[in-house]
């Protein structure tokens, strides 16, 4: 039963990182497509969050002290996770010129939130060298570079009067 819900875990980690990616591409998208991928989005995260409790409680027992530490932060992590993507979602429903830095800071918090994740699993599966400390370090830091210059960008679109544009183009 844990490998099964370790396994849902994984592919819905992975499902909502895609949906994050999608949700914040700057533009191209059409409406319909930002609000599925939106859809997608919240439902992955949650699906993940929720996966994660169950394997983590099913596996307790078998884990060390170490990782029951990680693996509440990473439960509350999750936890976060589903609600920004929840405001990300909103975000896209909305398409004003607001709620692109809105979206940007939710979506990117997932994102974020799901590389963690990744090198976390990546520190506790290989021995916490100083190799995938820092590489996991840099992943973070170059995640939040870059949706803070999708944010900029928005908002200088907003600035500009680029309008609803700034979240998604219309149909």
């Amino acid at each position: 039963m844990h490998a099964a819900l370790v396994s849902v875990h994984a592919a819905a980690a992975v499902t909502s990182l895609l949906a994050a990616v999608v949700v914040l591409l700057p533009r191209g998208l059409p409406r319909r497509a930002a609000r599925t991928a939106a859809v997608v989005l919240v439902a992955a995260t949650a699906v993940m969050a929720l996966a994660l409790a169950a394997a983590v409680a099913s596996g307790w027992r078998d884990q060390p002290t170490v990782a029951h530490v990680v693996f509440v932060g990473l439960g509350v992590l999750a936890a976060v996770a589903a609600g920004q993507a929840a405001r990300a979602a909103r975000a896209v429903q909305r398409r004003t010129p607001a709620e692109a830095s809105r979206l940007y800071d939710a979506g990117g918090f997932v994102l974020i939130t799901q590389v963690t994740g990744f090198a976390a699993i990546a520190v506790l599966d290989v021995l916490p060298t100083a190799g995938v400390v820092i590489t996991a370090v840099l992943t973070v830091l170059v995640a939040r570079l870059a949706v803070g210059h999708l944010r900029a960008a928005a908002q200088r679109r907003a600035a500009a009067g680029a309008g609803p544009a700034a979240v998604a183009p219309a149909e």
